[in-house]
């Protein structure tokens, strides 16, 4: 059993929904596997610190007093510790028994693996790029294993070997290793450094075989067209001659037979001048987002939007762009790269108690919550993005788990109603470090659903929502954007803040649509 499924049986087994079945498993492997044991105490000491927070409220709240729901885990905890205590009981009697045993190093368990990333390229810009088929690429993410259909615009990608491809209009192809790759139509161009040499390109009628060099490949269906900019490549066609391309030539290959000619490189776009036209497009599109969510924001009476540029750093203020709503205080974050890759305008949360202080007044029966996300690692077992302060009765949280589930839940008003909390399946892994994602999360009181959406699609759908009564709804009040701050005498708090950055932080009074997130996550899209 991997760390991913251990985590997963024991959120079921906290939130006393985990199945006979599954039980028995996470059973097994807790009693055997102590790696497993440390992930649960770790789970169970977070799970404890919401509890002892609610309680801790119960004489200020009185009747709006709420105590955690009786479930499975009040039965499960104290046999659990017993487990623990009577297997570490157990590996001590039989070392004094058997001596000679203490001198055998306890291997690894393998049960618990280093995370993995999938894929041989990254994708390093996008402009305008429309797919075919079901395919999402974003920059920063990894191009899936996969073929791939791009019907119009272009691509940047940096393979894992070194090699780094340009693609424009329509494209076919599929990386099979990162030194392969398959195209099936359209044009790219490449730049192969000298320890990427023997980089290959697989077309129809042959291959290229890189000597470490610049060329461009250009496939349809009658024919392909090689160029050379800089060094040599060999074009070996399918059972014929290998045929060598110097810099300075292009060769047409159609129906197996080829002509080379000469042509003059300078007279062409050069590949930096084909990287700047990506800088560009993303600064258009860039000027086009801000306007169109300055006026967004402002019809749609959205209480705070915070673009997170320009920031008042010697005040430590985040200006909220929105209409009404009052400005935030920065702790700690550090300014840095956006999603558009510009500079100091999106905000990091990796250190230790760095947070955005907010205060929103009102009572809201529905709300949408948005941003947009980069994550570095999941490293706590819950990773802010919206927690209020000392979580008072109704007051809501936002947060990914470290499975990469989204959550979103909030305490009732009295003890009888427990906690509403709405789930998601993992939508983050660790290959997809250092991508952009739309995270958004609507409560319709109206229709009473809450809505999950990540990248404009709707994730998870729950019906029944929290079913407000008339007079009922969320109260925010003092809250933190990338952490929890809870107040206290001590120096010690718990760390939820998020190992990642948040840009273009909204929240508005009201559900928006699904059309609207879609639209809003086009729009905000490099």
């Amino acid at each position: 059993m991997n760390k991913s499924q251990i985590i997963e049986l024991i959120d079921e087994l906290l939130d006393g929904e985990i199945h006979e079945q599954d039980f028995k498993l996470l059973e097994n492997e807790l009693l055997n596997n102590p790696k497993a044991r440390k992930i649960y105490y770790e789970a169970l000491r977070f799970h404890n610190i919401m509890d002892i927070e609610a309680d801790s409220r119960c004489e200020e709240l009185k009747s709006l007093c709420l105590r955690p729901k009786f479930n499975i885990i009040s039965k499960l905890r104290p046999w659990l510790v017993a487990a623990a205590f009577f297997s570490a009981i157990g590996l001590i009697w039989m070392l004094q028994q058997k001596p000679h045993l203490r001198h055998i190093e306890i291997a690894e368990e393998d049960s618990i693996n280093d995370p993995e990333a999938i894929g041989y390229a990254v994708v390093s810009s996008i402009s305008n790029a429309h797919f075919k088929t079901n395919t999402s690429l974003s920059m920063g993410g990894m191009v899936p294993n996969r073929a791939i259909h791009m019907v119009s615009g272009k691509l940047h990608l940096n393979m894992l070997s070194g090699v780094t491809i340009i693609m424009e209009g329509e494209v076919e192809f599929e990386l099979s290793s990162p030194m392969d790759l398959h195209l099936q139509q359209g044009y790219l161009r490449a730049i192969v450094p000298e320890a990427a040499q023997g980089f290959k390109i697989h077309a129809k009628d042959g291959k290229i075989v890189d000597l470490g060099t610049e060329f461009s490949i250009d496939v349809n269906e009658e024919r392909s067209e090689f160029k050379v900019y800089q060094g040599d490549i060999e074009w070996h066609p399918r059972d014929q001659q290998v045929n060598a391309v110097h810099e300075g030539q292009a060769l047409a290959w159609q129906s197996q037979r080829g002509k080379l000619t000469p042509f003059d490189p300078s007279a062409e776009k050069s590949f930096s001048e084909s990287l700047a036209e990506f800088k560009k497009t993303r600064e258009r599109r860039h000027q086009n987002w801000s306007d169109h969510v300055k006026r967004y924001v402002n019809e749609n009476e959205a209480l705070v939007y915070y673009p997170f540029s320009p920031l008042s750093i010697e005040q430590r203020l985040v200006v909220n762009s929105a209409r009404v709503g009052k400005d935030a205080l920065l702790i700690a974050s550090q300014s840095t790269e956006d999603r558009w890759g510009k500079s100091n305008s999106a905000l990091n949360f990796k250190m230790p108690g760095s947070r955005v202080s907010v205060d929103i007044e009102g009572v809201f029966p529905s709300i949408t919550m948005l941003c947009w996300v980069r994550i570095n690692s999941l490293d706590r077992r819950q990773n802010s993005l919206f927690h209020v302060d000392d979580l008072p009765s109704y007051s809501p949280r936002w947060e990914i788990m470290d499975n990469g589930k989204i959550h979103f839940h909030f305490f009732r008003g009295d003890n009888k109603q427990g906690k509403y909390e709405a789930r998601t399946a993992s939508f983050w892994n660790p290959s997809r470090s250092g991508e952009w994602f739309q995270l958004a999360v609507v409560l319709n009181s109206a229709l009473d659903t809450c809505t999950h959406y990540v990248n404009g699609r709707i994730w998870k759908h729950h019906k029944p929502g929290p079913g407000f009564k008339e007079g009922e709804g969320l109260r925010i009040g003092k809250a933190s954007i990338g952490n929890w701050y809870k107040t206290r005498q001590g120096p010690n708090f718990p760390m939820l803040n998020l190992n990642g950055s948040i840009d273009d932080f909204m929240i508005f009074p009201k559900a928006l649509s699904g059309k609207a997130i879609r639209a809003l996550y086009r729009q905000g899209s490099p």
